[in-house]
C-alpha cells in the first residue's frame, strides 16, 4: 500500500513539474510574440502569424506593419505548407505589435491596456437611439430622423476578458462579483464592503485577484 501511495505520489509530482517547466508565468517582461492571432487558441499559446509569412501592401520595416495590415486589408494573406492562404480581417482573435496585444470587439481592433487573468479594455460600440417623441413644441427629436426612426451611434464601454475561457464580458459589479467568487478569500473581502464602496473598489479588487492568481504561457 505504501509503494502504491508513493509511486502516485511521484506520478503527481512529475505531472506539476513537467507543467512548470513547459510554462511561462505571465509578468510585466513577458515578450508577446509579434503577430496576427487568427484564434483564441493562437492567442492563449501565444502563436500568431508573424510578419514574416504575412504578404502585404504594407512596409514590414515599419513598427506598425501588423497595425497597418490589419486596419487596411480585407483578408490576411499568408504562406503556409507552401500555399498561400487567407481569413477575413474582421473574423480574426486579434493581434500583437510592440508587446502590445490588441483584441478584435464588433468587427474593429482595440488594445488591451490592462493584462492578466482577468484583462480590462475599451471599446466602442455600436447603440441604437430610440425615442418616442411628443407632441410638444418645446420637444426636439434628438437622434430621430423626420420619418422619427431610430438612429445608430458608437458608444464607448469598457469591458473583462477572461484569459482562460476566452469570455468576454461588461465592466459591471455584477460581472465581477461573479469572478471573485472563484477565490473565496478575496470574495469575503469584497463582499464586506457596502455596494457602493464595491462599485468604487471593483478595478482594486481585480488587481488584487489577477496577483493571487497568474496566467502562463506554454514556452
Amino acid at each position: 500500500m505504501l509503494r502504491t501511495s508513493l509511486f502516485f505520489f511521484i506520478l503527481l509530482f512529475s505531472a506539476v513539474s513537467l507543467a512548470q517547466n513547459d510554462s511561462i508565468k505571465y509578468t510585466r517582461d513577458y515578450v508577446f510574440n509579434e503577430g496576427i492571432y487568427i484564434t483564441y487558441s493562437d492567442f492563449r499559446m501565444n502563436r500568431p502569424i508573424t510578419k514574416n509569412v504575412i504578404e502585404s501592401k504594407e512596409d514590414k520595416e515599419q513598427l506598425d506593419f501588423i497595425g497597418k495590415t490589419v486596419e487596411n486589408s480585407e483578408y490576411i494573406f499568408f504562406k503556409f505548407g507552401g500555399h498561400v492562404h487567407k481569413v477575413k480581417t474582421d473574423s480574426i482573435w486579434g493581434f500583437s505589435q510592440n508587446n502590445t496585444v490588441f483584441i478584435n470587439y464588433d468587427k474593429k481592433m482595440f488594445r488591451v491596456p490592462v493584462f492578466g487573468n482577468i484583462s480590462q479594455f475599451v471599446a466602442s460600440v455600436e447603440v441604437i437611439n430610440n425615442y418616442a417623441g411628443s407632441n410638444s413644441p418645446y420637444y426636439y427629436n434628438y437622434g430621430v430622423t423626420a420619418t422619427n426612426m431610430p438612429t445608430k451611434g458608437r458608444e464607448v464601454r469598457q469591458f473583462l476578458l477572461d484569459f482562460y475561457s476566452g469570455e468576454i464580458m461588461d465592466y459591471t459589479l455584477a460581472n465581477i462579483t461573479e469572478i471573485l467568487k472563484r477565490d473565496d478569500v478575496i470574495y469575503k473581502s469584497f463582499m464586506a464592503l457596502s455596494k457602493g464602496k464595491r462599485k468604487k473598489q471593483m478595478g482594486l479588487f481585480l488587481r488584487n485577484y489577477n496577483n493571487a492568481h497568474p496566467v502562463y504561457f506554454p514556452k
